[in-house]
């Protein structure tokens, strides 16, 4: 993945947000600049349609949502710091 397209996806964790999270593009920080209501770098519009076309971002009218593909490359299995334990505890008779 681009440095720029990881900047972009960063603001999420940053934030903590996950899987349906909801960021408003002018509240990217310095990850999208923006000029006159509009993204300013054309290089940076090709980005956020690369995310938004593999499936990485959702484009909604006031915000951009974190898919879980956007998700599992944030936040892969192997940062998961707790986890579920199963064990068998028999069969229970009422």
């Amino acid at each position: 993945m681009r440095p720029d397209a990881a900047t972009i996806l960063e603001t999420f964790r940053v934030r903590g947000l996950r899987k349906g999270g909801m960021i408003h593009p002018a509240e990217s920080g310095d990850a999208i600049v923006w000029e006159a209501g509009l993204v300013r770098d054309e290089s940076v519009r090709q980005v956020i349609a690369r995310l938004t076309d593999n499936g990485y971002l959702i484009e909604r009218n006031a915000a951009f949502e974190l898919t879980q593909m956007g998700d599992q490359h944030l936040y892969p299995a192997s940062d998961l710091k707790h986890g579920a334990r199963v064990c068998g505890l028999g069969m229970w008779s009422l």
